[in-house]
């Protein structure tokens, strides 16, 4: 099988809540830790599933 051609073969790719910083705003105008991702700035890629492979 081929590798995923959204996260090329890793699995992961930027967070969409948070844009890759981990951080989102707390609607007070500070920041707290991105629910979505948990802080890591990643997510599991929506084209593989998270698998690396291309479907």
């Amino acid at each position: 099988m081929a590798a995923c051609s959204r996260c090329s073969g890793s699995g992961k790719v930027e967070c969409p809540k948070c844009s890759g910083t981990g951080q989102i705003d707390d609607g007070q105008g500070g920041q707290k830790t991105c629910f979505m991702c948990n802080g890591t700035g990643e997510a599991s890629c929506p084209r593989c599933n998270g698998t690396g492979q291309e479907p």
